[in-house]
């Protein structure tokens, strides 16, 4: 769906509930087009955090968060690219 619709930037949990998680996603996401991702977690952990880096996210945002500050900062970070 990247591929089709080219979005400016892809927001991904890095656990989606399903085999491939979204680092994994992200990685493929990529390597196909050069979206800028923000990872979404409730898991703040090293090894979450150190996968997620390979990837180079543009930015990482731990949950809980308000809808105000998930619209700043993806205003932010739109502003950057």
């Amino acid at each position: 769906m990247a591929g089709r619709f080219r979005p400016q930037l892809m927001l991904m949990d890095i656990h989606l509930g399903s085999q491939m998680d979204g680092v994994t996603a992200a990685k493929t996401i990529r390597t196909q087009s050069d979206i800028p991702c923000i990872f979404l977690s409730a898991f703040t952990g090293t090894e979450s955090l150190a996968r997620a880096k390979l990837v180079k996210p543009i930015g990482y945002l731990a949950k809980p968060f308000t809808g105000y500050e998930l619209r700043t900062f993806v205003a932010e970070v739109l502003a950057k690219i």
